[in-house]
């Protein structure tokens, strides 16, 4: 027994996955479970062919071919095929992911995105706690906290200290943590002659955790991908900000430019920029430690522990989870486009505004009707719709009773709970407030037209603000900028 739960250990890293369905026909079958929850964690147990209750999967990250920096070639082989299987053995499962990104990934797979739900994973409360960085260690300290696998590159932060002490600048690196790839990052540090600078305080308690998050001014993470990058959170709760890569999971985790920095994953001379961007301006860290702390207070486990237990509640009375499905509609974080900087040579910069031009034909008339949606603060979080009337073809009395200006120079402004993910169904909701249902989308064409007025692009904070930058009509062009 394990804080109440019964404990089975069976097999070993590589071998668990073939015995689970024996333990569980040899000591639990005979048990009344309400549902079954399937951890998916490399390789699927595919629980669904063999249990007898319902089943919900509980799905990281897909390791995909970054398995091939973290294991033999045969058993990264082997994880990579079974992961193909997971869209035909769990087409018909409700599945929790912990990240938008996961989410997006499962959908790859082949699962239905009506039959996701994202729940993000918490942080302890206990840890909300700031330290001014007069209380912090002297000198500014980049910290690394996890385990030490290939796929998380750490030697992107090693490489990252090299150049910053080859431009002059004062900076230590904590690594802390263990794992196979322990003795590689170490030769890494003799050959840079980063011994002063690069220092390992091998696995840690709790406590410590806690205390070197509070120390450092800086916490930074380069993995490949991760499901959400809970370190992040970690430190966010003890108000420091994180530098990472702009990879899966954890660009879900860091909102660039309010709780940290997000980087071009591979690029090491972006990754020192950024950091030495933050100890040599003491205002800036401050604000992105204000802002990591308020991130952080949003996780706390209270939240996700309630939403799974609703989850798994609707599975066990045959109902539809309430969460399912709505991650698909809108995202939280803001979209982002990998734009190029004069001095970084690279940046992220939130998608701005996209618009449609549509007619639209229901069941109180026919109209044209440009329909945009944007970010109308600098963290790209707050997302507005426009809705224009261009021609109408109805009397006015329906739009006046559902708050909608026919006139073009007063559209209608409505606040989005994120960004539109499915833009057909977008479009639709907006348009029957205009015409009416049953609606029909006569023609949909894309264009340009941002939602404030143009001016010159301006690099703040590594970051362009696309927003007040005209945009050319491109096709292929998708709303997300994730095509950008």
């Amino acid at each position: 027994m394990l804080d109440g739960m019964e404990v089975h250990r069976v097999g070993g890293r590589e071998s668990y996955f073939l015995r689970a369905r024996n333990i569980y026909r040899r000591e639990l079958a005979g048990r009344h479970f309400d549902v079954i929850v399937e951890d998916l964690n490399k390789a699927p147990l595919y629980a669904p062919a063999w249990a007898d209750q319902p089943v919900v999967l509980l799905a990281h990250h897909f390791f995909g071919a970054a398995a091939f920096l973290s294991a033999t070639p045969p058993v990264a082989a082997l994880t990579w095929l079974l992961e193909r299987t997971v869209g035909i053995a769990y087409r018909d499962v409700e599945t929790i992911a912990v990240s938008e990104s996961t989410a997006e990934e499962l959908t790859r797979h082949g699962l239905s995105s009506d039959r996701i739900a994202v729940v993000h994973n918490g942080v302890d409360d206990r840890l909300l706690a700031t330290v001014p960085l007069g209380m912090r260690d002297p000198e500014p300290t980049v910290l690394y906290l996890g385990r030490l696998e290939r796929y998380k590159r750490v030697d992107l932060l090693v490489r990252a200290m090299a150049q910053i002490r080859d431009a002059g600048d004062r900076a230590q690196l904590l690594i802390a943590g263990d794992g196979r790839y322990l003795r590689s990052v170490r030769g890494l540090v003799r050959r840079l002659g980063l011994a002063d600078r690069v220092h390992f305080a091998g696995r840690v308690s709790e406590a410590t955790k806690r205390s070197l998050m509070e120390r450092a001014w800086i916490h930074a993470i380069t993995s490949t991908k991760e499901g959400w990058g809970i370190s992040v959170i970690e430190a966010a709760a003890c108000g420091t900000p994180t530098v990472a890569s702009d990879t899966p999971g954890l660009r879900d985790a860091v909102v660039h430019g309010e709780s940290g920095l997000l980087v071009r994953h591979g690029d090491v001379t972006a990754l020192a920029d950024a950091i030495r961007s933050l100890f040599r301006d003491p205002r800036r860290l401050h604000r992105l430690t204000a802002g990591a702390r308020a991130r952080a207070e949003g996780f706390t486990w209270d939240a996700p522990a309630a939403a799974i237990e609703q989850h798994l509640t609707a599975v066990a009375a045959g109902e539809r989870p309430a969460l399912a499905g709505a991650w698909a509609r809108y995202r939280q974080t803001p979209p982002l486009a990998t734009v190029g900087l004069a001095r970084t040579g690279t940046g992220v910069a939130p998608f701005g505004a996209a618009s449609w031009v549509v007619e639209a034909v229901g069941g109180d008339g026919a109209a044209i009707v440009r329909v945009s949606v944007g970010a109308s603060d600098r963290s790209g979080r707050r997302v507005l719709a426009t809705v224009r009337v261009l021609q109408r073809r109805s009397s006015s009395a329906s739009n006046a009773a559902r708050g909608i200006d026919e006139r073009s120079d007063q559209p209608s402004v409505i606040e989005l709970p994120g960004w539109p993910l499915d833009h057909e169904l977008f479009l639709r909701e907006m348009l029957m407030a205009v015409v009416g249902s049953p609606l029909t989308l006569a023609s949909v064409r894309r264009v340009a037209e941002p939602l404030a007025p143009t001016s010159p692009v301006a690099e703040r904070d590594d970051r362009v603000d696309r927003r007040r930058t005209p945009r050319r009509t491109e096709a292929g062009d998708h709303a997300d900028g994730r095509q950008r």
